[in-house]
């Protein structure tokens, strides 16, 4: 699906990464995008990750240029890592962490780097995201870390539970939105058990995707930058809030179907639909007809 320029600077970025999201999704299990929502949270975090069941590297190198020290940090806890994976450390600490380790590795000298499969990260308990693990500073008594694709944060909801919630012929009956599987826990689950990992050895989608989300968390530090700069002080919150800020602005402009406070856009097999509000508005005018015709 080809994507024509738009001059909205705001919106583009956030339907950049929703699409190369979906075709991600789409990889993993067609069956989930015939026809679907996929919405954004404007509450942190907005991203997470997902556990990388997959071999990592080791390097004897004095500085691994597989370590990709210049992309943007994404802060994200073991809390929000889903799914199970390859680890690195203490099995006893690991454990602590319920089921994120199928497999806990102990590194061996000469060794001096450990290399997480790409595009993964390592996430860890004390070092927290790092694209790699400096070995010698690395204290296996006391921290593990997991290898972990990292994504933002899209919630999925079924196409019937977003017409119920938006029919107003039903408001008196209108039950409350279903809580959402979030994209992390779908590519993880995979189609038939293949999942992120069989994404990762075939590389294009994810790519696309994580290439997407550093430009996301560059255009985010440039704005928080130009604003600290024009403000004399600036509180975390007003900083950790520059995304809700943004996804209210298009809920605002009509740029995406609210839902509560999500944020959300139609999707099937062609893509994701610039113009959801429409395309929700036609899909209940589709569904009040077939009503009226089953009562006539």
């Amino acid at each position: 699906m080809s994507l024509k320029c738009s001059s909205q600077p705001l919106y583009d970025p956030f339907f950049d990464m929703l699409n190369v999201a979906f075709l991600s999704l789409n990889q993993s299990d067609p069956d989930l995008t015939k026809s679907c929502w996929l919405c954004y949270d404007p509450e942190p975090p907005f991203y997470e990750g997902v556990a990388l069941n997959i071999p990592f590297k080791y390097s004897t190198q004095p500085n691994p240029s597989q370590c990709r020290w210049d992309a943007p940090r994404r802060g994200i806890t073991l809390n929000q890592v889903s799914g199970q994976g390859k680890c690195l450390g203490s099995a006893d600490v690991a454990r602590q962490e319920n089921i994120l380790c199928n497999e806990i590795s102990q590194p061996q000298s000469p060794n001096k780097w450990a290399i997480p499969a790409e595009p993964g990260m390592w996430v860890c308990q004390k070092f927290g995201v790092s694209p790699c693990i400096y070995l010698d500073d690395f204290d296996i008594s006391v921290d593990f870390c997991v290898q972990a694709l990292i994504v933002p944060r899209i919630l999925y909801h079924r196409e019937e539970e977003v017409h119920l919630f938006s029919d107003e012929s039903r408001h008196l009956h209108k039950r409350e939105l279903v809580t959402a599987v979030t994209f992390a826990m779908l590519l993880g689950l995979g189609a038939l058990g293949t999942g992120v990992s069989a994404l990762v050895t075939q590389r294009r989608e994810l790519s696309q995707l994580q290439a997407t989300i550093d430009e996301d968390l560059l255009r985010i530090e440039e704005s928080i930058s130009l604003l600290e700069k024009s403000l004399s002080s600036l509180s975390e919150v007003a900083l950790q809030n520059r995304r809700g800020l943004d996804l209210l602005f298009m809920q605002q402009g009509g740029l995406c179907v609210a839902l509560k406070e999500e944020c959300c856009f139609y999707a099937d097999h062609t893509g994701v639909v610039r113009d959801s509000m429409a395309e929700l508005r036609e899909r209940l005018a589709v569904r009040k007809r077939e009503r009226e015709s089953q009562q006539g």
